[in-house]
């Protein structure tokens, strides 16, 4: 396995040999990455091929190393683990298809758009690696993570067809506040004044 790091995006590919004795490994596998200033999160990702490429993006902190099936459910052996400052491979699947997660960061609520109308599996985790929801959508959808803690989750979408989309979204219970507060200066004094004064009445409540 090679990674890099660029602009807080994480880039990783994850290869194997196969025999005759050995065939090519498809299972789903769990890794962890260790992030500088940041607790580690694990990711699962879908395995399809001898040689798979994924990209996290915005991941929130350089990743200095990482540990594939940490917990030794499925692999015994693992080689080499490198971080590559040169590799910048894009998946295919990411070329392909536009995945586009907004507002983000978010009070909660997310919209989910894709450029196609293919029946996909959507999955979200913490940062520590636990599922906090599951569904499946067509080329749109919503995710509400009101109840759940601020902080980063996981993104990943999956296709009847092997491809999957990784991405890193944030939740901030303070970012609706910031942005109630901007929209105002667009508009006439009266208005600015009443949201303001909504904004103290429910920050009061809390």
């Amino acid at each position: 396995m090679k990674f890099n790091t660029v602009n807080d995006d994480l880039y990783f590919e994850v290869n194997h040999t196969a025999s005759s004795s050995t065939p090519t490994f498809t299972n789903p596998i769990e890794i962890r990455f260790i992030r500088s200033g940041l607790s580690d999160t694990t990711i699962r990702v879908n395995i399809s091929s001898n040689s798979d490429n994924f990209i996290i993006s915005n991941i929130g902190a350089d990743v200095i190393n990482a540990t594939i099936d940490p917990e030794n459910w499925v692999i015994n052996n693992v080689g080499s683990i490198v971080k590559d400052e040169n590799y910048l491979a894009i998946p295919k699947e990411n070329k392909k298809q536009l995945l586009n997660i907004y507002p983000n960061p978010s009070a909660g609520d997310f919209n989910v758009v894709m450029d196609d109308n293919t029946k996909k599996s959507i999955e979200i985790y913490t940062a520590q690696g636990k599922s906090v929801f599951k569904g499946s959508f067509n080329k749109k959808t919503n995710l509400n993570l009101q109840t759940e803690k601020d902080g980063y989750f996981i993104v990943k979408i999956s296709s009847n067809d092997g491809r999957q989309w990784i991405k890193t979204i944030v939740k901030n219970e303070s970012f609706y506040y910031n942005y109630e507060i901007l929209s105002t200066k667009m508009e006439n004094p009266l208005k600015q004044m009443e949201k303001q004064m909504k904004i103290i009445m429910l920050l009061e409540k809390n």
